[in-house]
């Protein structure tokens, strides 16, 4: 009795997990079929290319076009099944639905073949499949072949409809080579490439120049592109009234020694002596040797206030100079400009304090990285606005004169509309692109844009919402053909 229950205790459960993979199955291939058909989208160009959306095939950037219009396309398709017509060859308004002789010449009666486009009415016409030149598009026949003006191969032309919307099919599309995209918003970057040259720090150029008459008896310094250190001894000058200072300050000193008074006015003829010596660029040192030597010199030598090259030389030995007279010009090339041009319409990307790099063809593979410290306010007339960046010169490689090229990277601060450049038309008075409103069916659309950047994109300001579909690569096919039923449209109606 107890193997018995045993054994109908493990039938039910036998019974049971059998129930149970059962419905598993079942249910996994529910599942697998309902996937199956929810891919109701397919690529009519390459049918292994399903999705469960409308999107682009990844193979020929095609629509997917729903399984429903395939099927209704295969039925259209489909040849009619029409009735046999039998005629006369020299009467054709004899016609028979059997074969026979014609009443009036006695000749057989004929099979009458399917229209032809000749002889179809303007109403057939317009669903014959005609071929266009896509240079001439004035060229269109009802058979494919050679353009007869520039030989090129005739392709398919695309119908019009009432509303203005062009229908190609997918073989047209593929046969113009046409390829669609989608508008989206990004940020536009833009890579400018500035030309120009180096030149002189502005900021670091030096005048030496004298401040009383007198006459050159030595130059230290006797050519240019020397380099002056500051505190060095540029020339020895002979002037009587550095000579009469020197005898001023040394009486006004000896007589304020031998009455030992601190505030006495000869220690104010002292001072005042001093800074006169002073006032003619006399560097202290020298006024302490002539107190410590107590002897005038005939001559006193010049020292550079300043570090740099010279870059000027305006007097030699033996010259007569006069006060406000320029002696040497300087500058110090530890830091040069560099000096570019950018264009108009590079304006929004260039600001003060940008960062950029800058090269130069003499050295080919070198780059110095320098900040912009100066955007000219206006244009020169080359419509061109000055930039200006101080770079750092230590090692002396750049030099003015030299040439240079400024890059520097942008972007706007916000996202903006955008559609690649070669989908824009622009016949002169407007800018169009074609956009894609169904499968097949392509719209000409007017936009305004507005700045371009960087991977042949360009700002869409009106026109265009985000998510729409246009046209890349053959639109100017669909615009020959656009401007041709214009045309032909005007035609009609002027009669």
């Amino acid at each position: 009795m107890k193997k018995r229950m045993i054994g109908i205790l493990f039938f039910v459960l036998a019974s049971a997990l059998v129930i149970l993979v059962g419905c598993s199955k079942e249910k996994k291939s529910q599942e697998a079929a309902d996937q199956v058909t929810a891919m109701d989208y397919s690529c009519p160009m390459h049918p292994e290319v399903v999705d469960n959306k409308r999107s682009l095939c990844p193979k020929c950037n095609m629509f997917l076009v729903h399984k429903d219009s395939l099927e209704m396309q295969d039925m259209h398709h489909m040849p009619a099944q029409e009735a046999a017509v039998y005629t006369c060859p020299m009467h054709p308004e004899v016609t028979s639905d059997k074969p026979g002789v014609c009443p009036k010449c006695n000749m057989n009666l004929e099979l009458k073949e399917t229209a032809s486009p000749d002889t179809m009415s303007h109403d057939d016409q317009s669903s014959v499949q005609q071929y266009t030149c896509g240079m001439h598009p004035q060229i269109v026949t009802n058979e494919p072949g050679l353009c007869p003006i520039c030989h090129m191969e005739l392709v398919p032309k695309s119908s019009v409809s009432q509303a203005g919307v062009i229908k190609v099919n997918a073989m047209t599309q593929v046969k113009m080579g046409m390829e669609i995209t989608q508008v989206s918003k990004k940020r536009i970057t833009n890579s400018i490439r500035a030309f120009g040259k180096v030149a002189y720090s502005e900021p670091d150029n030096y005048s030496i120049n004298i401040k009383f008459p007198g006459w050159i008896e030595k130059l230290y310094v006797n050519q240019t592109g020397t380099r002056i250190t500051k505190g060095q001894p540029l020339l020895e000058i002979y002037s009587p009234e550095l000579v009469a200072a020197q005898e001023e300050y040394l009486i006004a000193w000896r007589t304020m020694m031998a009455m030992h008074l601190e505030d006495s006015i000869p220690t104010k003829l002292v001072a005042a002596a001093i800074q006169k010596l002073k006032n003619w660029d006399i560097t202290d040192e020298q006024i302490q040797e002539l107190a410590q030597t107590k002897k005038t010199k005939r001559t006193m030598a010049i020292i550079s206030p300043y570090d740099g090259i010279v870059t000027s030389k305006n007097v030699k030995e033996g010259d007569n100079v006069m006060s406000g007279q320029e002696l040497f010009q300087l500058s110090e090339l530890s830091t040069v400009w560099v000096i570019a041009y950018v264009f108009e319409q590079d304006f929004p990307f260039v600001r003060k304090g940008q960062s950029a790099e800058v090269l130069s063809p003499s050295m080919p593979g070198a780059s110095f990285h320098s900040d912009i410290i100066y955007v000219s306010p206006f244009l020169d007339e080359n419509r061109q606005a000055e930039i200006r960046l101080a770079v750092d010169n230590d090692k002396m490689v750049l030099k003015p004169n030299m040439y240079a090229e400024v890059k520097i990277s942008s972007s706007l601060p916000n996202e903006v509309l955008t559609v690649p450049r070669s989908s824009v038309i622009k016949t002169g008075t407007r800018e169009i692109v074609f956009v894609s409103t169904g499968v097949g069916e392509f719209q000409a659309r007017e936009v305004m844009t507005g700045l371009a950047g960087d991977g042949d994109v360009v700002e869409i300001k009106s026109g265009l919402d985000e998510g729409d579909f246009v046209v890349t690569s053959g639109q100017f096919m669909l615009d020959s053909e656009s401007r041709l039923s214009e045309a032909i449209a005007g035609s009609t109606h002027s009669h």
